[in-house]
């Protein structure tokens, strides 16, 4: 009877012991279905039953799947010139878009960013609390404004007149490093 006991409790602990290791597979900084900002499965394996999306130990992270920290556009080595990304405009509604890549360019007194948004009814920019104006009046509506930081979202508010009444919109657009291309000295 002792022996069937501790032969019953050993099989109860074990199954245990599989079901915390089954039901813990937990997608390391992934997203529901498993993958990670750089399209790779990812798990981490936690037997101490911690809730889904926490950090665990796992095999250190290589570089290209570790967030970028910020980084001011001078003390990240680009030399003068201009480059070009794709940006994904985040906000609003959804239906604003970048009208093509933006362009950043790296000057003596600074760095910027110029883009055009998908509109010719956006009469102003704000960032960081400074209004900036479309370049021209004619076509969608284009920006050149200075670019502070890297490999972080860049916030922007921008006015539109397309409704009823004006509105001023909250977007945001990630600019990495890894995501420029060097064009030059000559503009596309």
């Amino acid at each position: 009877m002792k022996k069937s006991v501790y032969l019953t409790g050993a099989c109860l602990l074990l199954f245990t012991a599989g079901s915390l290791l089954t039901g813990s597979m937990q997608p390391a900084g992934a997203d529901s279905a498993g993958i990670n900002r750089s399209g790779k499965t990812a798990y981490a394996v936690s037997a101490s039953g911690a809730e889904p999306g926490t950090k665990t130990e796992t095999e250190p992270e290589t570089e290209t799947e570790a967030e970028l920290s910020p980084v001011r556009p001078e003390e990240a080595g680009l030399r003068e010139g201009n480059y070009s990304f794709e940006g994904e405009l985040a906000g609003g509604s959804g239906r604003a878009h970048f009208d093509g890549p933006l362009l950043l360019t790296v000057e003596e007194d600074g760095c910027f960013l110029t883009f055009t948004m998908s509109s010719p009814f956006y009469d102003y920019v704000l960032v960081n609390g400074e209004r900036f104006e479309p370049l021209e009046r004619d076509g969608n509506s284009t920006f050149r404004v200075p670019l502070v930081m890297l490999n972080e979202d860049f916030l922007f508010t921008a006015d539109t007149t397309a409704m009823s009444e004006p509105h001023e919109i909250d977007y945001s657009v990630r600019i990495d490093l890894d995501m420029l291309t060097y064009l030059g000295d000559a503009l596309p």
